[in-house]
């Protein structure tokens, strides 16, 4: 905030349920006013220091191409020194959540994603392999159990690392979907978590972090029905009871 020189522009949405205490919003408040923009006259540049206009640059649609300068300049100032939890493997799963956030963004809004494009961009980000992370992202994607997930007209809402409290720490969902139930019943709430291996259900630490996230939910959402599975890397929906 301390950065802007004449003027901070805020665009906020309402939560659909109040926080326990004052948000960032209500604090500021006191200090802001409400602001319509108008509509410039055609032709009509607009005037210094009229508030009543507004011209913005709009933004490109998602394009996986234009991000990877981005992309390289921050993948630059990274250290070239790894932990040693940073492995091949998991330099890959990162590239293809990010994949995946992509291609389901793009789809949300009606357009259709390049996924060579994206892979190249994801893979660069971090310094994996782009075939490897285009091949394991389209076979998701392809998926006729994972399709679902990511569109057509059951979808109702969906999120990509979402975060969530439990028992003073902070979650993180690698995708959570509200879909209509083909029978009738409530709209149920997916909680998904990828995972490349095959049979990602045989690991009980994994069992147990799905499992965690999937009752965090039900207690956000009482009273809906939350389930809970696995994609893995073949493109397989494991459901976990």
């Amino acid at each position: 905030m301390s950065r802007s020189r004449e003027r901070l522009v805020f665009s906020a949405t309402e939560p659909l349920r109040p926080p326990p205490g004052l948000s960032w919003r209500q604090r500021l408040d006191p200090w802001a006013r409400s602001w319509t923009p108008g509509e410039p006259r055609p032709g009509a540049p607009a005037a210094a220091g009229d508030a009543s206009i507004a011209l913005l640059k709009t933004l490109p649609m998602l394009n996986a191409a234009s991000v990877s300068a981005s992309v390289a300049a921050s993948a630059a100032v990274r250290s070239g020194a790894e932990s040693s939890a940073d492995t091949a493997q998991t330099r890959l799963g990162k590239a293809v959540h990010r994949v995946l956030e992509w291609a389901s963004g793009a789809a949300q809004q009606g357009a259709a994603a390049d996924l060579g494009d994206l892979a190249r961009a994801a893979a660069l980000e971090f310094a994996s392999t782009p075939t490897q992370t285009e091949r394991l992202a389209r076979t998701i994607l392809d998926s006729p159990a994972a399709r679902r997930f990511f569109d057509g007209p059951a979808l109702r809402w969906s999120g990509n690392e979402v975060p969530i409290g439990d028992a003073g720490d902070v979650l993180r969902i690698d995708r959570l979907v509200l879909l209509d139930d083909p029978v009738g019943a409530s709209p149920t709430w997916w909680v998904l978590d990828y995972k490349l291996q095959h049979a990602p259900q045989e690991l009980e630490a994994y069992r147990v972090q799905l499992l965690r996230y999937r009752e965090a939910v039900r207690r956000a959402q009482p009273g809906s029905p939350v389930r809970c599975a696995f994609l893995s890397g073949a493109g397989d929906v494991i459901e976990i009871e």
